[in-house]
């Protein structure tokens, strides 16, 4: 393989990372590449600040291939050192990409939580352990959600102001993100369905709100996302009721 497609490789892993679409060994592989590399921790950061400027930008409609074109100057990027190859496209050519290349979900799903890059992860934790982690490392109060054998808890991560816990079912692993307050869920121009009295939100991934949290779940097909977040809510409501009783 020659380092071009090398290099398309490593930055399409890098994207499907920074979206939640890695799973299983794939996964896996690559958190265990980004413990140890400072240059990919880079990579993923600036790709995530990229993302979080086209999210905060607001953007409501798809602007026409056409029109950006014209508006993109005629000259090559910027020359920077190949080991960061992110920071390389962060202009013009990742424009188009992103813009006209279709990466631009978030104007349909705009529950944007993974802002930042990963400070902490924790592996083998019980639920009540790892609500406990996240609690001390980012003041969240992360539920203890026990969702039995059919769906472990994997791992937990902390962000800037974001958890997540990974559950795996059934060989698929799913994301649960976490934040305090409720404007990502609020705000968010996605069609909701009820269930268990919570409105919950789909695109890409499935969003609702929880006693003063928002949620929002991501991996799997739609079915199968849907019924593990059915089933989340359902322990989550269980957890809050439990807790008013005593």
């Amino acid at each position: 393989m020659n380092p071009e497609m090398e290099m398309n490789g490593r930055d399409e892993l890098i994207q499907r990372y920074v979206d939640g679409d890695l799973s299983g060994a794939e996964l896996r592989a690559f958190e265990s590449e980004l413990a140890t590399s400072e240059e990919l921790q880079a990579e993923v950061a600036a790709l995530r600040t990229f993302k979080a400027a086209l999210f905060d930008s607001r953007l409501d409609i798809a602007v026409p291939r056409e029109r950006l074109e014209a508006l993109i100057p005629k000259s090559k990027a910027p020359v920077v050192s190949p080991r960061s190859p992110w920071i390389r496209w962060a202009f013009v050519p990742m424009l188009m990409v992103l813009m006209v290349g279709g990466y631009l979900r978030f104007n349909y799903d705009p529950m944007n939580f993974a802002k930042g890059s990963v400070v902490s992860v924790r592996a083998g934790l019980t639920p009540a352990a790892a609500a406990s982690w996240v609690a001390k490392e980012t003041g969240i109060a992360a539920p203890a959600l026990d969702c039995g054998t059919s769906c472990c808890l994997v791992k937990g991560e902390c962000g800037p102001d974001w958890a997540a816990y990974t559950y795996e079912s059934e060989g698929t692993e799913y994301r649960l993100y976490m934040k305090q307050g409720t404007e990502a869920i609020d705000n968010a121009n996605l069609p909701g369905e009820q269930v268990h009295d919570v409105v919950m939100k789909s695109g890409k991934g499935i969003g609702w709100s929880h006693c003063g949290m928002s949620f929002y779940l991501t991996g799997g097909n739609a079915a199968d996302r849907r019924r593990i977040a059915e089933m989340i809510l359902a322990k989550l409501c269980a957890v809050t009721h439990g807790h008013e009783k005593h």
